[in-house]
């Protein structure tokens, strides 16, 4: 073989080299691209269904906050608004987070959740429960009994311990 035929051989194989190489980009922009739009469809979807039951959670919120903690009118409608906008925070960070693949936001999510969950734990720690009262004293005087019970338990197993 000759100089000549050798090149044409090895041009030959860079095209058919470079012409594989982007045959492959052009695949792996594809996919990329197939990616990027279903998780773009993914937080849609889950964006319009928070939009979507926004009016039920709003219903299911005053009817327990109305019937178990006993709120009306004002009071109600302020504890639900916080309610309900710090969800929505949670949710537009979480899409966010999902969709920019933003480290920085990554590590701010267990923040959110923690500023989401806030309502709920100063409610609990705040609010008593309505209608409750008879029952929360027969469970009083439940816990004291058991109390008595299991110290007179521990003195029991004391002298048995002392014996033994």
């Amino acid at each position: 073989m000759n100089s000549e035929t050798m090149d044409m051989l090895m041009l030959a194989f860079a095209g058919e080299a470079i012409l594989v190489l982007l045959i492959i980009c052009v695949i792996l922009i594809w996919r990329n691209i197939r990616r990027k739009k279903a998780e773009l469809n993914a937080a849609n979807r889950l964006a319009s269904e928070v939009i979507t039951n926004d009016t039920n959670r709003r219903d299911t919120l005053k009817q327990v906050f109305s019937e178990c903690y006993n709120m009306k009118d004002d009071e109600l409608e302020a504890v639900i608004d916080e309610f309900m906008s710090r969800e929505r925070a949670f949710y537009k960070t979480l899409i966010s987070v999902y969709v920019n693949r933003n480290p920085d936001e990554f590590s701010m999510l267990g923040k959110a959740l923690e500023e989401m969950v806030i309502p709920y734990t100063d409610l609990a720690l705040s609010a008593e429960p309505a209608g409750n009262t008879e029952a929360m004293e027969a469970l009083q005087q439940k816990n004291e009994a058991l109390a008595k019970e299991l110290d007179d338990s521990k003195s029991v197993m004391d002298d048995l311990l002392a014996e033994y």
